[in-house]
């Protein structure tokens, strides 16, 4: 080969290197210039507001590869997911060949996702968007167009495209690049279906494997989540990242991103603690301060409200005063939605440890050796080896309920036991006389079964506890039933899974500070985490937790009342009572409808009437209502 001819071909083989080589085709312009510009983001230039935009440029200037953004509803965090979307599209578009940068083929396909239950759900929130975005901006459609053909994908040049979905599918076989989880929106569009979420949970932390595998810390990834919907899932991530300098967190407040809309006048909502409850500090309140301060401030300018010692403000969040009767009403679900602060999750069955710690009576105890108990088929130990009978005695002329949530091998079983305290033939309390968990044991052994119910005969013929009603769940409890039946028992099956009521009966008697229990810290985990579906009727754990014990509680608590005639209607007509007047003005519907919402029994309904000081309320309702 002439020494001419090599020199071609060396020449030929640089120009082909440079060809499959990663390059910028154009600068790319700093996010300070692009984010204001009418040129790359068409309109939304205007309409974002400074504190995403700052938000944005932080993210960027960081260097960070993932955004959590939570707090209040109506705040723009969907929006914001978008525009880090685009901006991303923008600077892919500035390259040729982007993913040689990361040893990957010239022909990789780049992908971003917008994590979407379907389609239809997509076009009606950030998917859609962002099409819209790229459709208005001028520099896409001059530099960057996308093929207008199909809606169901963004397809660019250079094998780069956006879509939504759900499924690991979508990207099998593809290079992952950025993916939001606009866990709000998808929660909502899944009717609320935990399985749907956790699929999309695992599918996020599947495709971050994937990304950081493929383009290590220059891919990104978002989470939109809210103080109403925020899972286990996002509380895990804020937690993870607080020692993570990749991760961006931001906690948002409507009225901080849009001052303008609001008044200037604040006034002060304490958020609460583990023993006490959130509320507005004014006049009513204000002696609810005085377990941390003892001198409270008064201040009658500029906003007329109470105003905490300044070591104290930072229990505090400061509203503004538009947002002064919402929170009159709901506290809780006002810190929620304004505030973007989760003091209790949306649907959960009950959130006040305040009532929960009047109810635990200090003087009690545990009365088994063990917090928890292991029963097993492959030894000879009972469970009256482990009662300690000094700790629980029969009470004179109580009727004990008790209720056995059932297991085998996997789950544990919970069992309760409780009794009515009464009074001239009305309800004082419910006692939980004891509550416990029976944890399975190794495998191939199992939850003795047998040992359970002849601790519950002990109970009652060694023990002398008089056991006037014993109840289980569906699983696993046939063989129970009829050894207790033979025995003379009162037994019967009571599913907690089927409806709410046993439930709300519990967390009724908490609030009414009608129950007596010791502490329990199972019990305790699982009141607070059960959650409630209102629509549905039903009470149920969230992914990965449980609720065996409570069930324990709620079931014998149910066969406490029920053991006498008319006394959850009674206990019903003390719930209406308590019911604050504010909570009837708000009412557009029929009073009996709004008290068949609140669980209140048909009997109680009816024996309302006839009390004189529920007519009261119920003369002002009807008032209200024309």
């Amino acid at each position: 080969m002439t020494e001419q001819l090599q020199t071609f071909f060396d020449q030929l083989s640089v120009v082909r290197s440079s060809k499959s080589n990663c390059r910028l085709i154009r600068d790319i312009v700093p996010i300070e210039e692009w984010i204001v510009s009418p040129y790359y983001l068409g309109q939304e230039a205007e309409a974002l507001y400074p504190f995403w935009r700052d938000v944005s440029i932080e993210f960027e200037r960081g260097g960070y590869n993932e955004l959590i953004l939570t707090g209040s509803i109506g705040g723009g965090k969907s929006y914001e997911a978008v525009i880090i979307i685009f901006r991303q599209l923008y600077i892919l578009s500035c390259y040729v060949n982007f993913p040689v940068k990361f040893n990957l083929s010239p022909s990789s396909q780049i992908i971003l996702m917008y994590m979407s239950l379907s389609m239809k759900v997509a076009n009606a929130s950030g998917y859609g968007k962002l099409r819209r975005m790229i459709d208005g901006s001028p520099y896409f459609q001059e530099f960057f167009p996308r093929k207008l053909d199909i809606d169901s994908e963004l397809r660019f040049p250079n094998n780069i495209s956006a879509f939504a979905g759900s499924d690991m599918g979508h990207f099998t076989g593809q290079d992952l690049f950025a993916i939001v989880l606009d866990e709000q929106n998808f929660l909502r569009a899944a009717g609320g279906d935990v399985g749907k979420m956790e699929k999309a949970t695992n599918l996020y932390r599947e495709s971050t494997n994937r990304r950081k595998s493929r383009f290590g810390n220059e891919g990104i990834a978002v989470i939109v989540s809210s103080s109403d919907t925020e899972t286990a899932f996002t509380e895990d991530r804020i937690k993870k990242s607080q020692d993570d300098p990749n991760v961006l967190v931001k906690r948002v407040t409507a009225y901080k991103i849009n001052p303008q809309r609001y008044s200037d006048k604040f006034f002060y909502v304490f958020r609460g603690t583990d023993t006490h409850d959130p509320f507005v500090l004014n006049e009513e309140n204000r002696q609810k301060l005085d377990n941390f301060y003892t001198g409270m401030d008064y201040i009658s300018s500029p906003n007329d409200f109470y105003v905490p010692p300044e070591a104290l403000k930072q229990f505090f969040e400061t509203p503004p005063v538009d947002f002064y009767k919402s929170f009159e009403i709901d506290v809780i679900g006002s810190l929620k939605e304004v505030c973007g602060v989760a003091v209790k999750k949306y649907g959960k069955l009950f959130g006040s440890m305040e009532k929960y710690n009047k109810c635990v009576n200090p003087e009690r105890a545990h009365p088994f050796t063990m917090e928890e108990i292991t029963l097993s088929t492959d030894d000879d130990k009972k469970l009256s080896d482990f009662f300690l009978p000094e700790l629980l005695v029969p009470e004179k002329n109580a009727r004990y309920g008790i209720h056995i949530d059932q297991s085998i091998t996997t789950d544990a079983t919970g069992i309760g036991m409780a009794h009515s305290v009464i009074k001239n033939s009305k309800l004082v309390k419910v006692k939980q006389d004891f509550l416990l968990r029976i944890i399975p044991p190794v495998k191939p052994a199992e939850i003795d079964i047998d040992k359970v119910t002849d601790f519950i005969i002990w109970l009652r013929d060694v023990m002398k506890f008089q056991i006037k009603l014993v109840t289980y769940d569906q699983y696993a409890s046939r063989q129970s039933l009829q050894r207790l039946r033979k025995k003379l028992f009162n037994a019967e099956l009571l599913s907690v899974d089927r409806n709410d009521e046993p439930g709300v009966l519990l967390s009724k008697l908490i609030k009414n500070e009608q129950y007596d229990v010791y502490e329990y810290l199972p019990f305790k985990e699982e009141l607070f985490d059960v959650d409630r579906d209102v629509g549905k009727k039903k009470i149920d754990h969230p992914v990965g937790g449980s609720k065996d014990v409570f069930d324990g509680a709620q079931g014998s608590v149910w066969n406490a009342i029920n053991l006498y005639d008319g006394l959850a209607d009674e206990l019903d007509v003390e719930t209406i009572k308590l019911m604050s007047n504010s909570m009837f003005e708000e009412m557009s519907e029929d009073s009996d409808w709004f008290l068949k919402s609140m669980g209140v029994t048909e009997g109680a309904r009816k024996k309302a009437i006839m009390d004189p000081e529920m007519a009261k309320i119920l003369d002002r309702m009807t008032k209200i209502q024309q």
